[in-house]
Formats: C-alpha cells, sequence, structure tokens
C-alpha cells in the first residue's frame, strides 16, 4: 500500500490504456506449409515467406503477427510427408498449406482429415479431390484438369485438329488429367492415335521415355499434349527433341504443370527444342493485389529470396501467396465475428485419434472468403470449388512465355495467331495433325493362320486360283487392309515357315516363329493373333490390343444316354446272360435225369389210409416239368410239381439261393446303371481339370499359353505344367488340338476367343471353365506386332 502512494496516478491511467493493446499486439498465430523438393519449388517458399511479411506489414489481421513454418520432403517421399504433417499437426498451428501436386495433397490430406486441421492446397487439380466425402478438410485454389481439358480441347479445336497422341506421368495429376479431354474428344470424334505413360521419379534426370516417344513418333499423330510436373516435363521434352520431335511439324501443348512453374528471365536463354512450345497456364495477375504484393516481391535481393527480385511471379508461386492471404482473410473474419480459436496441438499417434475442436470453426471461415488475391479474386461455390477460373494460352519463344490468347468459362477462347509459333518456327497454317512416315513403303509381313483371325485360300468362291496376299482373309487381314488405307502403305503377305508365334529358346535365348522373324529383320511387321507378353515386349513393339481373351479349353461334350427297349439288359453283359440261361437249363437236365433215377419218383404223390399204392405209375415230374420248374424259379414263381427225391430238392435249394445272388446283383446294378449319369464327376473348372487323370490336357508347343505354364510359380498351373511336361502332352498346331480334343479323352488349352469359335460351330465340343490368365495383369490379348 505504502508503494502505491508513490506512483503517480497518471502512470496508473497509462498502464490501464495500453495493457490492453500490449496484450493484442503480442497475439501470435501460425501456419505450416509443406512444399517438396526445396531445390525445384524454390520459388514457393519465397513465395510463402513474402506473403506472410505482405500480411503482417498491411495488418490485414489487426494486431496479430502471422507465423509461418515451412517443411521440405523429397518429391515422392509421401510418407515422409505423412510425417511432416503429424509433426506439424502437433506444433499449434491452425491450418496446413501445400504441398504442390494432386498425389501429395491426397497423401497430407490422410492426417489433415483425421485431426480436422483445414489444409489449403495452392495447386492441387486432380477431379478425385472435389470429393468432400473422402477429403473433408481440404479446400483448393486451382480448377479442376476438368476445366483444363476444356481448354485445351477448344485450342485443339480452333487449330482444326483432329488427331493427336497423349503423352502423361503415370501419377494422379498425369493419369487423371486427361480424363475430361478423352471424352471430348470421343464426342467430338477426333482420334487419339496413342496414349503413353512414364513412371516418375525423384530424380528428374533418370526418368525414360524413348520407348514412349517411339510409339508417339510412330502412331503419326503431330499434335502431342503433354501433362506432367515441369521437373518431368523438361526432361521429357529434353529426350523428344534428341529424337528430333521437337522440330518443324511438332506442336506439344503442355498442362499447367509445365507452365505454372517454369519461367525464362530476360536475359536466359530458351533451349532450342522448347521454342515453339504451347501452354494453359492459371493467371496470375488479375487480383486486384497484386500490383501491391509486386512492390514487395521485386523490392527484395534475389540471392535471398530465389525467383524474386524482378517484376514477373510465376502462376504456382503466385497460388502461394493467395493461400497465406486466404487464411488472413479468414482469422480477421474470425476474430470481427468475437471467435477465439487456439492452435492445433493434437498427436497423430495416438488412439483413438485425436483431433483439433476448433477444425470446424477454421475450415467455415475458410470457405466463406470473398476477397481479391493476387492471381484472382478469392471466391469459393458451395462444394469449395474457386469460382474465378481463368487461363492464359502462353507460347514460348526467346524471350520466354508470351501471352498469346485467353480463356475464360464467359468468353471462352480468344488466340491470337498471328503472334502464335510452332516448334522449329513452324507456321499455323502449314501445321499438319498427322504425318504417317510409311507412305509409298511396301513392307514385309509375316503371319500365322489361325482361324478366324487369319485364313488362307487357294481359291474363290467360284474355284478360280489366288495369288499372293488374295490367298489370306480373316479379322487381321481386315485390319491390315484398314492400316494399309490410313498410312498409305503396299505390304507383301507370307506364311511363317517353322509354323509357330513365336517362343524363346531359355538355352540360346533365340526366338522362333513370328517373334523371330521380327526380331531377326525377316519382317517388318507382324499380323496375326498373336499374344502380348512381358518377353516378347522386351523385343519387339505392339500395338493397342484390339481384343482383350483369357486362357480356357475345350473338350467334347459328354454322349447323352441312348434309350431304348432293351436298356433293361444292360446291367449284365451279354456273356454273362448266356451263361444264366445255359446254367437254368443245365439245372433242369440234372432235375429230369435224378427224377429218372431217383427210386422215389415212383412214390405217388398221395397215398390211400391202407397205404395202398401203385409203384410203377409214372412220375408226374417229367423233363418238360423240370424245365418250367427251372425258369419258374428263374423269375421267382413257384411250378406246379416240385421233385420228390431228396436228391431232386437239394439241387432246387442250391439252383434257389444262386437265382437270389444273380436277383440282387442285378436289381443292384439296374439302379446304378439309371443313376450314373447323375453320379459322374463333372470338369468345370481348370482346377477339375487339374485335380483328375483321366483326360489328358495339353496346349501348342511353343505358344504363349505354355510359356504361361512354364514360367508360373501359381498352383495349379505350375503342377499343370509338369504333368504336360512328363505327358509330352503338347499339340503342333492349333488344328491338331481340336482334332484331338473331338476324337480323344483330351482338353486343348488355348485362348477362349478362338476355341469359343469353334465350339460355336461344332456342337460336338464346348469350352469349360472360367478364364485365367485374363486382360490386365499376365492375361494375353490380341494384338499386331510392329517391329
Amino acid at each position: 500500500m505504502m508503494l502505491l502512494r508513490w506512483i503517480p496516478v497518471w502512470f496508473l491511467g497509462a498502464c490501464l490504456l495500453l495493457c490492453p493493446l500490449l496484450a493484442q499486439e503480442s497475439r501470435r498465430v501460425k501456419i505450416a506449409a509443406l512444399i517438396a523438393d526445396a531445390e525445384v519449388y524454390t520459388a514457393e517458399r519465397t513465395a510463402l515467406e513474402l506473403a506472410v511479411q505482405y500480411v503482417n506489414l498491411n495488418n490485414i489481421i489487426p494486431n496479430t503477427t502471422l507465423e509461418c513454418t515451412i517443411n521440405t520432403t523429397k518429391e515422392l517421399a509421401f510418407f515422409e510427408m505423412v510425417l511432416q504433417a503429424c509433426n506439424q499437426s502437433a506444433s499449434g498451428v491452425h491450418a496446413i498449406i501445400g504441398p504442390v501436386g494432386s498425389s501429395a495433397v491426397k497423401a497430407v490430406s490422410l492426417v489433415s482429415g483425421a485431426v480436422q486441421i483445414p489444409q489449403i492446397a495452392p495447386v492441387a487439380t486432380d477431379p478425385m479431390l472435389a470429393n468432400p466425402q473422402t477429403y473433408p478438410f481440404l479446400v483448393r485454389l486451382s480448377a479442376t484438369d476438368t476445366v483444363q481439358s476444356r481448354v485445351i480441347a477448344d485450342v485443339v479445336d480452333h487449330f482444326g485438329w483432329q488427331q493427336m497422341s497423349i503423352l502423361t506421368s503415370s501419377d494422379d495429376y498425369g493419369t487423371h488429367g486427361f480424363i475430361e479431354f478423352e471424352r471430348i474428344a470421343g464426342v467430338n470424334g477426333w482420334l487419339i492415335r496413342t496414349v503413353q505413360s512414364f513412371d516418375p521419379t525423384d530424380d528428374p534426370r533418370r526418368i525414360r521415355v524413348r520407348r514412349q516417344l517411339q510409339a508417339i513418333k510412330a502412331a503419326g499423330a503431330r499434335i502431342v499434349l503433354l501433362n506432367c510436373l515441369a521437373s518431368f516435363g523438361l526432361e521429357v521434352l529434353r529426350q523428344a527433341g534428341d529424337m528430333g520431335l521437337t522440330g518443324v511439324g511438332w506442336a506439344w501443348i503442355v498442362t499447367d504443370g509445365v507452365t505454372g512453374m517454369t519461367s525464362f528471365r530476360k536475359n536466359e536463354t530458351v533451349p532450342r527444342h522448347l521454342l515453339g512450345l504451347l501452354g494453359v497456364k492459371p493467371v496470375e495477375d488479375k487480383g486486384e493485389l497484386f500490383g501491391d504484393f509486386m512492390k514487395l516481391w521485386s523490392s527484395v535481393d534475389s540471392n535471398r529470396y530465389p525467383g524474386a527480385g524482378v517484376w514477373d511471379i510465376e502462376a504456382y508461386p503466385a497460388k502461394f501467396v493467395d493461400a497465406v492471404l486466404l487464411f488472413a482473410f479468414a482469422y480477421r473474419d474470425l476474430l470481427r465475428a468475437g471467435q477465439s480459436v487456439t492452435g492445433a496441438s493434437v498427436q497423430c499417434n495416438k488412439f483413438p485419434s485425436q483431433t483439433w475442436k476448433h477444425g470446424d470453426t477454421m475450415l467455415q471461415y475458410l470457405r466463406k472468403v470473398s476477397e481479391e488475391g493476387i492471381s484472382s479474386k478469392i471466391l469459393f461455390s458451395e462444394d469449395g470449388t474457386p469460382t474465378q477460373v481463368e487461363f492464359d494460352i502462353v507460347n514460348l519463344q526467346t524471350n520466354g512465355w508470351q501471352r498469346v490468347g485467353s480463356w475464360n468459362d464467359t468468353d471462352g477462347l480468344t488466340i491470337d495467331n498471328s503472334v502464335t509459333s510452332f516448334m522449329g518456327g513452324g507456321q499455323v497454317e502449314l501445321m499438319d495433325d498427322y504425318v504417317s512416315d510409311l507412305r509409298n513403303r511396301t513392307l514385309r509381313i509375316v503371319t500365322h493362320r489361325d482361324i478366324p483371325f487369319v485364313m488362307k485360300n487357294m481359291n474363290d468362291s467360284e474355284g478360280n486360283p489366288l495369288h499372293g496376299n488374295d490367298q489370306y482373309s480373316g479379322l487381321c487381314i481386315d485390319l491390315l487392309k484398314w492400316l494399309s488405307d490410313q498410312l498409305g502403305f503396299q505390304y507383301r503377305l507370307y506364311h511363317v515357315a517353322d509354323d509357330k508365334f513365336g517362343n524363346k529358346d531359355r538355352t540360346t535365348g533365340r526366338w522362333n516363329g513370328v517373334i523371330g522373324d521380327l526380331v531377326y529383320k525377316k519382317a517388318d511387321m507382324a499380323v496375326t493373333d498373336l499374344t502380348i507378353t512381358a518377353e516378347r515386349e522386351e523385343d519387339v513393339d505392339f500395338t493397342l490390343p484390339y481384343i482383350e481373351a483369357g486362357s480356357t479349353f475345350i473338350m467334347r461334350k459328354k454322349a447323352r444316354a441312348e434309350y431304348n427297349i432293351m436298356n433293361f439288359s444292360r446291367p449284365f453283359q451279354p456273356e454273362l446272360w448266356a451263361l444264366v440261361f445255359i446254367t437254368t437249363l443245365a439245372v433242369a437236365i440234372i432235375q429230369s435225369v435224378i427224377n429218372k433215377l431217383s427210386p422215389y419218383s415212383g412214390i405217388p404223390m398221395d397215398e390211400d389210409s391202407s397205404g395202398s399204392g401203385d409203384l410203377d405209375e409214372e412220375s408226374p415230374y417229367t423233363f418238360a416239368e423240370s424245365l418250367w420248374h427251372s425258369f419258374a424259379a428263374l423269375i421267382q414263381q413257384g411250378p406246379e410239381f416240385f421233385p420228390r427225391a431228396p436228391s431232386g430238392r437239394i439241387t432246387s435249394i442250391f439252383w434257389g439261393m444262386g437265382i437270389l445272388i444273380v436277383i440282387a446283383t442285378y436289381t443292384a446294378n439296374l439302379a446304378a446303371f439309371l443313376t450314373i449319369s447323375r453320379l459322374e464327376t463333372t470338369i468345370e473348372s481348370v482346377e477339375d481339370l487339374a485335380a483328375q487323370n483321366e483326360i489328358v490336357y495339353g496346349v501348342q508347343r511353343d505358344s504363349a499359353t505354355q510359356s504361361f505354364f512354364d514360367e508360373s510359380n501359381i498352383e495349379p498351373f505350375k503342377t499343370m505344367a509338369a504333368v504336360m511336361r512328363a505327358r509330352d502332352s503338347y499339340v503342333e498346331s492349333m488344328a491338331e488340338g481340336i482334332r484331338k480334343a473331338k476324337t480323344e479323352n483330351y482338353a486343348y488349352i488355348s485362348d477362349n476367343v478362338l476355341l469359343d469359335y469353334q465350339a460355336n460351330r461344332d456342337c460336338t465340343l464346348r469350352t469349360v471353365g472360367r478364364l485365367f490368365k485374363k486382360s490386365g495383369l499376365a492375361s494375353p490379348c490380341r494384338s499386331i506386332a510392329l517391329h
């Protein structure tokens, strides 16, 4: 109390006024950011740092200091991204920004969705990310690739192109990016000659796309659509330049993955193989804050802030600036509404998982923002999709990317052809979308007869002899004729000498059959029902499959049971029936002989009470009665007279016991015979075929089907391969296999399309079981192989 007396009244009043302000100034709010590959995404990191400075300098969040923790990972280290996001969620953050790329965003969304911390994705365009049930706490600042596909389709339509090839990375961004474009192409009747993809790697210099580029070149389309991130795209284009695919006559169209991350300074030389590149680029300078922010961006030291220091910013870094502004505006609105939230501090490794109690509140304020950014206005529709969508059409020239057109969902596409140039300086009006390298060439083509794909006839329907190519017909030949008309080449057909499709010898490593003729350059092309296998693809190229197939087997149908009036006799063999009747006759003879020789046979059947009788009276048990007795006993009927001699009666007893055994055996066999068809084991699958030993099975020697069995480590195929080798049950041709299946107890294994064709034309054959070795994994596909 004494101390308070010495404190001036004015000092106490000042404290009462300034303490709330000091408390407000001390407020700090924290966000986290995740960027893959700090060496590649240097401009994005700079954008984050300068955006935070811009927010603090302009006091966008009153009396609050914004802080940002930035973590980096490798490009494809998705598990490391998950761990980084888990660490960030425990550090008191209010939101997570990044990373770049749809696959990376999906990985981090596993954490943000589980702990309920909003994730702001500056660049994530996979259409699958639009699902709010799967990604409930994701806020996207970029339109989906569905919109970008429409832009590219409008560009293609503008130049009148109708044939093109597609090359993408095999990640989510690459594979999903052209789904909408392919749909539009189908509606417009455009022809996509080939769709190729490559596997991305941590080091872009390790990407190998030579095989894919060869397929694009062989396809003939000179318009190539490339969808991948810039680090991959620049390497792909470099290799394309080495192969001569970026010169005059070629047009490459790239997506925002390349244009949004690649810039060339005024003093920087644009590589020759990139000149004329056409691209679709999200706008980066349509927001009202662009000029104000660029004052800060252009004034900093470029050594301290890579990518800055000039009045120019790429599209992706601009989206990162808008992500920081989005959070700042949302947090400002939250404070104005009187809300108070503390940063998230949740542990990912707890079970059950912890969640941030303010996550829903923060998410709602983020989605309600309607403010100007630097690239465009920040505004979302009800489903969280950005409403301001606009693209620039850019052309890479010697002085960098030049804007040659624009697109928005209101006015559509506008392009100035007069300032647009293509690869190698090609002119717009002279650009062809398709060029065949096979025009005016005559190709030597090997084939293999296999009905209905390839058939050979020596004479026509009127008996006139056929020569050369006219001898061949079938589905593959029709396709060949169509290709010849489309590509402008001529051809000479010949049948493979050894009548084999092609198999590699495990000892010498040499191919035989059709594949051998291709590998050793006896033929330029093969046209037949050739199965695609990984081993064959190592040495020859294939077209896209035109029929998807699987393997099954064919065997003869079970013969129907024949019914006639004599079926009752079938339980016994004819020899047994003969013995039964011979025995019956023999018993009658024996009984007759015994009756004649026995003294008891002359005793009358009924004697009078006095005991008198005529012993010389003839016995009624004659041979006829003996024969009737024997047959009557056989059918279990009693005769009029019985033997009176003890020996005859004993004979009758044993004959009756024999008849009892015969009748019991006949009855049992008859019942079994009538039900035998229902008790027989049927074969309805390849597993059933492998589990029995009565029916022999086999495949065509040196075929893809044999290779499948020989190389399989899966049961029952491994065991079946061993059985076929032990029995040597292979056939030399399909015709032999069908003949054996029809005439012998044999099951022939081959492709279902061939076997179904045979079964539909022969009522004695049937295909059995579900397909195995189906398409998609190890299943064969029918195709035309190109060397």
